[in-house]
């Protein structure tokens, strides 16, 4: 057993039995974000995209959309497992986890007999030893590991297209914290950088320059950063907290509304003006 699966299995064990107080532990099941719509509205075809993995409809979306290569990221390992299960839901025409019971997904993952890489036969295991830990959950998909929402998605993917593009995505993934102020370890550059509505925990101008410093190096020149919000807090946050957001990165960046999708979240995005391309300097 390598050390990241007996660490992967501590934490999951930790949050189970309720010790954990962290909340970005717990595993987001599905997006409650209108990802269609804002795929719709933006090109990503033949990019390269860095992308917050947390339940992989960011990652499902941009393949589906035509992304050229996809690097995840997540302040919480146990995302990179949960990849591997939804591959394997799909792979049986489940595309919620909410969508099945804990008898079938048991049978799952009992009858998955292949493996690709040894992080997913790694994760077979993690999930066999997980799940066996929920057998007293009435609501498996609701219980202290996950943290489940409605997810809109449902209603729009092709379970044709996601079997096609689940087999062939195997994501690289960064356990990393943006707002830490330390080297991420990633030598590489992106045209897309999707944040989802992580800068909605970071509205201090200190933790802000701290995110920024660590964007930076990773975008191309006219790189773009698209983040989310909840429309119910945008006219709050438009107001007052997005304030110094909005300070912080027009040292860098030019900023856009893309649109209040369907009345669910706003999305929007910073791009890197060319001028202000570190490397370029």
């Amino acid at each position: 057993m390598s050390n990241s699966l007996q660490s992967d299995l501590a934490l999951a064990n930790t949050v189970l039995a309720g010790k954990s107080d962290n909340k970005f532990n717990r595993i987001y099941t599905n997006t409650n974000e209108r990802l269609d719509c804002l795929f719709s509205n933006i090109d990503v075809s033949n990019k390269n995209v860095l992308t917050v993995l947390s339940s992989s409809d960011y990652l499902f979306m941009l393949k589906i959309f035509g992304a050229k290569n996809i690097d995840c990221f997540d302040i919480n390992p146990l995302t990179h497992r949960f990849f591997y299960l939804r591959k394997w839901l799909i792979e049986n025409e489940i595309v919620d986890i909410g969508m099945c019971s804990y008898e079938e997904l048991c049978e799952i993952l009992g009858k998955v007999s292949r493996t690709y890489t040894e992080f997913e036969r790694e994760s077979l295991l993690f999930w066999r030893e997980v799940v066996a830990k929920m057998k007293d959950c009435y609501d498996f998909a609701n219980n202290k590991l996950f943290n489940t929402s409605f997810n809109p998605l449902y209603y729009y993917y092709d379970i044709n297209e996601l079997l096609r593009i689940v087999r062939t995505i195997n994501p690289n993934f960064y356990n990393i914290n943006l707002s830490k102020d330390t080297d991420l370890g990633i030598d590489k550059k992106y045209d897309c950088i999707f944040l989802s509505n992580i800068l909605d925990y970071n509205r201090y101008p200190d933790r802000l320059e701290i995110v920024i410093k660590n964007l930076l190096p990773l975008l191309n020149s006219d790189g773009k950063v698209i983040c989310t919000h909840k429309p119910r807090l945008f006219d709050e946050l438009d107001m007052g907290r997005l304030k110094p957001e909005r300070q912080c990165f027009e040292r860098h960046f030019d900023y856009d509304f893309i649109g209040d999708m369907n009345g669910n979240h706003a999305f929007y995005q910073y791009t890197l003006r060319r001028e202000e391309t570190p490397w370029e300097k």
